[in-house]
C-alpha cells in the first residue's frame, strides 16, 4: 500500500518523501526504541514529555537511558519534522504533528 501526500506551495518537503527518511530512520533501528517512541507519541495526548516516554519505555523493557530517548526525540523533532511540541505544557510535552499523524500510522503498521 502506497499512501502518497504532498503539501501544496509551502515550500515544506512532500509527506511521501517524509515518509521515506521516516522509513529510513525507522529501517537503521536495531533495537526497536525508535519504532517504540514513535508509536508511543502517535498514541499519546499531547504533553508526553522525555520523561514520560522514557518511563514507557523502561516499562516496555527496553535498554536505554533518559539521554538517549531525548537525542533521539530531539532528532525525529528537528531533522525528520514529525513531531511538534507543547510549550504551553509545563515541559513541553511532544506530539506527532497532525498533519503527519496519518503519514506516521501507516509507516509504523506497514514497516
Amino acid at each position: 500500500m502506497s499512501i502518497s501526500f504532498s503539501s501544496q506551495g509551502n515550500g515544506n518537503a512532500t509527506l511521501d518523501s517524509r515518509g521515506q527518511r521516516l522509513r529510513d530512520y525507522l529501517r537503521a533501528d536495531r533495537g526497536g526504541t525508535r519504532r517504540e517512541i514513535l508509536h508511543f507519541l502517535s498514541q499519546a495526548n499531547p504533553g508526553a514529555t522525555t520523561g514520560h516516554i522514557y518511563t514507557h519505555l523502561q516499562g516496555r523493557r527496553y535498554r536505554t537511558t533518559h539521554r538517549s530517548v531525548c537525542a533521539t526525540v530531539g532528532h525525529m523533532r528537528s531533522r525528520l519534522g514529525v513531531l511538534g511540541v507543547n510549550l504551553r505544557a509545563g515541559n513541553g510535552g511532544y506530539f506527532v504533528k497532525e498533519n503527519y499523524r496519518e503519514m506516521v500510522r501507516s509507516v509504523l503498521e506497514n514497516y
